[in-house]
């Protein structure tokens, strides 16, 4: 359990603005293996994933405060952003959170958008 309400999968909900401090609070909990990120959100500072070296990192990569489909193009930017600090391996993308508040269409859009810009960056990959 932890600290805060828990997640869709028992993690512990913690507020973007304590970020920083949760390297202890993951370090001490040896039974997760994953940690959630908002990568859409433009202020993030990706230098603390350094300090979790053994963890997967479930990258969010559409914005889900606004309605514009992104385009596959700035998906790809938004992930290629993390790799300085986390090697593809261990990364996961994902939205950053759920779509339901956004009409159909541009949910679908939105995740067609992640698809391609994850075949874009995993072809870059592959060389």
């Amino acid at each position: 359990t932890g600290p805060g309400p828990a997640g869709p999968v028992g993690c512990p909900v913690v507020p973007i603005r304590s970020f920083a401090g949760v390297r202890a609070f993951w370090r001490a909990r040896v039974v997760i293996h994953s940690h959630g990120l908002f990568g859409a959100q433009p202020v993030i500072d990706f230098e603390v994933l350094k300090q979790l070296p053994t963890k997967t990192i479930v990258l969010g990569v559409i914005n889900l405060g606004d309605n514009s489909i992104e385009t596959p193009q700035a998906v790809a930017d938004r992930i290629r952003r993390v790799f300085p600090y986390v090697p593809p391996e261990r990364l996961v993308i994902a939205p950053d959170c759920g779509m339901k508040y956004l009409p159909r269409d541009v949910a679908y859009g939105k995740l067609c958008a992640m698809v391609e810009g994850v075949k874009m960056v995993r072809k870059e990959l592959q060389g």
